[in-house]
């Protein structure tokens, strides 16, 4: 559920209602409205970030790539700001391992994640402040080797 203010409301009935239908292997579970890195006008949120300060799950934990074969730096940087290689001219394992992804790995964990300016805001991979349940296990500090 993308849960917003139309819907706020809305989450325990999602939840009883859904959790009868899946499988002990779904997860049936809700994310705050985002704000897509900070590049949406008028974005209103609808609660606070758990730690909103916290380096990025996704540069440890996914890789984008286009159809065109372009690697951008998360799922929020459709404009591709922040380009990372081509798979048609490098190996999916170059791009993952490169000093270009490890910097930007490096100044999340340095706390400078505002430096960059479609993370500066974001609040994709924020956890609300009243989640049931908060993971307390973030990135290890080490880079990619």
């Amino acid at each position: 559920m993308i849960r917003q203010e139309s819907n706020f409301d809305e989450w325990f009935d999602f939840k009883k209602y859904w959790s009868q239908k899946v499988s002990k292997n779904d997860r049936v579970y809700y994310h705050n409205i985002f704000n897509w890195g900070n590049q949406l006008s008028n974005f209103k949120p609808v609660a606070g970030s758990f730690e909103p300060n916290l380096p990025c799950v996704a540069l440890w934990s996914l890789l984008v790539i286009r159809s065109d074969g372009e690697v951008q730096l998360c799922n929020v940087d459709f404009k591709i700001k922040y380009p990372l290689g081509n798979i048609n001219s490098n190996f999916i394992e170059e791009i993952w391992k490169s000093k270009r992804l490890n910097e930007m790995r490096k100044i999340h964990l340095d706390g400078r994640k505002p430096s960059i300016d479609i993370c500066k805001k974001c609040n994709v991979w924020d956890e609300p402040k009243d989640k049931e349940s908060i993971s307390s296990e973030y990135a290890d500090k080490t880079e990619i080797k």
